[in-house]
């Protein structure tokens, strides 16, 4: 098969970046399991699986064309590579193929061959998917992130909290574009037209090829809803009155999005059944989604979405805090975060945070703000005033953590 120059014994043409899942799936490619890498459209997921057949070598096909997507198709693909003598096989949006799962356990329990499998939707929802219980490992890869953006630049961050610099010019541009690699130099207008794209395909095409929807226009409306309330309360009647339709179509709507990885709902701390009875979040995946699909624009909506990307790209669940007229932003591993986007901090910014901790009898919490990069003492507690360039930056939760003592 001739779909890739890699199936013939020939090389792609690819970019020497390499973002920071890569080391993982390279780590990965050692073990007998299936791989699979699942994330928003246009990210990367593609480009990485490629670089891992540049070095190790292999045969790479997709399924992102109609004619393709059926068993058949895929038997004859993988039946083809093996004749080829292929031994790592890349199979690039594999569920737009119907039970497709039985196919792979098929083959991968002969054994002989590596899968790397990719997605632009959780795996995990795909029928055909519980055949590889205990033979796929699935790994999200996020939308580019702004450490990985700096070091595409050659902009390399120090390792240590103390050492890092903000770098507010790039990530001026990083909010607008740099989810996405192939928008790196593009325009903010390219960018934002490229963006409203991508936004359609995920809601006209890719969620009602998967999934029952009989609004595809009301489905748009929610997503751009979504976006333009980020970080605000989510009433789930009351967007049902908004648009005209059922709380339960809201619910699974919001599930079809967040398994497309372009919305997320975020709940309250707590157990989870109490989490189900009370509030919840809605966030869009990242930075450049909120500015191309929100009618309202605000610099600290936009920051509270670029902590929530970074959050979620750190792997951990995210939640929020909401009682007695107080509110956090974020928990994340236990650790408070309130974003205040703005250069001249007030002692009333703290409230919530200093409430939280007290609450919960903690001593360190974070804010994320403009400029600030300090340690404030409330008594006993820390709270660390981070830029959120700072922030984006960190390779890890943990360098955010240094502050604490």
């Amino acid at each position: 098969m001739d779909y890739s120059p890699f199936n013939s014994g020939g090389k792609e043409e690819l970019p020497e970046f390499r973002r920071n899942l890569y080391s993982e799936l390279e780590k990965a490619a050692g073990n007998r399991y299936a791989i699979s890498v699942t994330g928003l459209r246009r990210i990367g997921k593609s480009t990485m699986l490629k670089q891992i057949l540049s070095k190790k070598g292999g045969a790479y096909f997709s399924f992102d064309e109609q004619r393709y997507q059926n068993v058949e198709s895929l038997c004859a693909v993988i039946e083809a590579f093996l004749g080829d003598g292929a031994k790592t096989i890349v199979l690039d949006e594999i569920g737009n193929v119907p039970e497709w799962g039985g196919t792979i356990k098929k083959y991968y329990d002969r054994g002989g061959v590596k899968f790397f499998l990719s997605g632009s939707c959780s795996l995990k929802v795909m029928q055909g998917a519980e055949s590889l219980a205990g033979r796929l490992f699935d790994h999200y890869l996020p939308p580019m992130q702004f450490d990985e953006y700096l070091r595409m630049d050659g902009k390399a961050q120090g390792k240590s909290l103390w050492k890092m610099q903000a770098h507010e010019e790039e990530l001026e541009a990083f909010m607008r574009r740099g989810a996405f690699p192939e928008l790196h130099n593009d325009t903010e207008a390219d960018a934002k037209k490229y963006v409203n794209g991508l936004a359609d395909k995920i809601v006209y095409d890719d969620i009602p090829s998967r999934w029952n929807v009989e609004h595809r226009a009301k489905l748009a409306d929610l997503a751009k809803y979504c976006a333009t309330f980020s970080s605000s309360m989510l009433s789930v009647a009351s967007v049902s009155k908004t648009l005209g339709i059922s709380r339960g179509t809201i619910d699974d709507y919001l599930l079809y999005l967040a398994k497309s990885y372009l919305v997320f709902v975020v709940r309250e701390e707590g157990s989870y059944a109490r989490a189900l009875q009370k509030s919840k979040k809605a966030f869009v995946s990242c930075p450049a989604i909120y500015s191309a699909l929100s009618d309202s624009f605000s610099e600290g909506a936009m920051a509270e979405v670029a902590v929530f990307d970074r959050l979620c790209a750190w792997g951990k669940e995210v939640k929020f805090y909401r009682e007695g007229g107080r509110e956090v932003d974020f928990i994340y591993e236990g650790v408070p975060i309130e974003v205040k986007f703005r250069r001249y901090i007030k002692d009333e910014d703290f409230s919530g945070l200093e409430h939280y901790l007290k609450a919960r009898k903690k001593e360190f919490g974070i804010m994320v703000t403009k400029d600030v990069f300090d340690v404030k003492k409330i008594g006993k507690m820390r709270v660390l005033q981070v830029p959120l360039s700072v922030f984006l930056s960190a390779g890890n939760f943990g360098v955010l953590l240094e502050a604490r003592e």
